[in-house]
């Protein structure tokens, strides 16, 4: 728990970096704001660009029982805000509006229950992180936050999304990971800047609306352990900005057909499933870069991969395969080749050769080549 909350400062500062075009680490600035926050608050985080804060509170580490009267006076000037493991948040809520410039907010393992109506108040957001909850329901007020560019919900406990999320045209990133999802309202198809979506572990989640190929600019789409999705919409495909799908612990038998039509593919994870063939389309998917493989039950790679010229990285550990295609030898970019926990009989003389293996994870089977 530790490492994952410490974690969340690097994640914070990386939003800090590309909420704020103008934000730089040329140089430490020093206030005599920052200075009071940094000696009563060792163990949260502050900084300041262009005369605008942020701040970071650790409510594991300190006591942030005095947390707005310290920060209030400069109210006007605080940009971002991050609370986490703060329970006591929830007497508290409604400081955030005084805070007229936030564009981020982020309040993580609080105990929230709800999201608090005055947060569609806050005009300027961009950026609001619910993760690690209890919210049950999203507003339908949600829609209120016209300039929201990412907002994420992981961790909680909701179960549907209002057809209103369809009216914050200008998101591009929305996480909604480890709900109760069942389905998608046909308006999220009116994102039209929308360039990731993860709807990973929600396990209640059965259907796709064909809307969904309406999403022109989205490039990432994260469907991992929801193991109830058998279908997927045939019209996916026409999303021709997809770079990287993931269908992880889902339990399927076989790869989604229109993945074959997403030639500009380049990550595709397939881990953790029970797949048993990969058809010879593999072969079409020319721009693919990165295919994780492991934990199927396959005992053969199509001769097909070999096409795949601008791989960097193979995964197919924990599978039934005894060789690999000689055609593997043309993908002479690889980097990345993780191949354990299989009954290997032979390879081509190539892998040695070719590849630049990571021997860290112990990729190279001692096992004939030929």
């Amino acid at each position: 728990m530790h490492q994952i909350i410490e974690n969340r400062l690097v994640v914070f500062i990386v939003i800090l970096l590309t909420s704020c075009n103008s934000f730089s680490n040329d140089k430490i600035v020093e206030t005599p704001f920052i200075d009071e926050i940094k000696s009563k608050y060792p163990n949260s985080y502050i900084g300041i660009e262009k005369n605008m804060y942020w701040v970071s509170f650790r409510g594991h580490k300190d006591s942030l029982d005095s947390w707005f009267s310290d920060i209030e006076y400069k109210r006007d000037s605080i940009y971002a805000i991050e609370m986490i493991k703060y329970p006591e948040i929830s007497g508290s809520l409604d400081r955030f509006i005084e805070f007229k410039s936030l564009k981020i907010l982020i309040i993580h393992q609080c105990n929230l229950t709800t999201i608090p109506s005055l947060f569609f108040d806050l005009k300027h957001l961009e950026y609001l992180g619910l993760d690690d909850n209890n919210i049950s329901i999203i507003p339908n007020e949600i829609n209120k936050l016209d300039k929201l560019k990412h907002l994420e919900l992981s961790s909680n406990n909701i179960k549907e999304i209002p057809k209103e999320i369809g009216d914050i045209t200008s998101l591009v990133e929305f996480t909604i990971s480890y709900n109760l999802i069942e389905e998608l309202p046909n308006e999220i198809a009116n994102l039209k800047n929308l360039d990731g979506l993860s709807l990973s572990n929600n396990p209640e989640l059965k259907t796709l609306p064909d809307s969904l190929c309406k999403l022109k600019k989205l490039t990432h789409l994260n469907f991992k352990n929801c193991k109830n999705l058998k279908s997927f919409p045939d019209n996916l495909w026409l999303i021709d900005s997809l770079i990287d799908l993931s269908f992880n612990e889902m339990g399927i038998k076989e790869v989604p057909q229109f993945v074959w039509k997403c030639k500009q593919i380049k990550s595709l994870s397939l881990s953790g499933n029970k797949i048993t063939h990969i058809p010879n389309e593999l072969g079409g998917l020319t721009n693919l870069e990165e295919l994780y493989l492991d934990d199927n039950r396959l005992s053969e790679i199509p001769e097909e991969i070999g096409n795949c010229t601008k791989m960097t990285s193979l995964h197919v550990q924990y599978n039934n395969l005894k060789t690999l295609p000689s055609t593997i030898c043309n993908l002479k970019k690889m980097e990345y080749f993780r191949t354990r926990r299989n009954p290997w009989e032979w390879m081509p003389e190539c892998i040695d050769d070719a590849f630049k293996i990571y021997h860290k994870f112990g990729s190279v089977p001692g096992v004939e080549r030929r």
